[in-house]
């Protein structure tokens, strides 16, 4: 079977229960644990989307955990891309992206 996304990129490691993405996408990638430094979250947050080479076109965001961490990643994709960029939501049961 195909995978929709080649990463799904989740904001910060939490409690949730991710084994229903893995039906979406190849890998499943945790941005940041949660217990950064506020900071350094920025850093952080770049140097993981950077490194691991993250793709509008083939990749997705999750974002859960600290509303801090969701706005970081926003404000780093935004400076660094043009476009959209694929935000998946848990809606009704099941993952949507929009």
């Amino acid at each position: 079977m195909d995978k929709k996304f080649r990463n799904i990129f989740v904001t910060e490691a939490t409690q949730h229960d991710l084994s229903a993405l893995k039906q979406y996408a190849e890998k499943i990638i945790l941005l940041s644990t949660g217990y950064e430094e506020a900071y350094d979250l920025g850093t952080i947050i770049y140097d993981e989307l950077i490194n691991r080479k993250f793709d509008p076109c083939q990749d997705v965001i999750l974002p859960i955990g600290k509303v801090t961490t969701a706005l970081m990643v926003g404000i780093v994709l935004g400076r660094r891309f043009d476009g959209k960029i694929e935000i998946a939501i848990y809606q009704n049961n099941e993952y949507v992206f929009i």
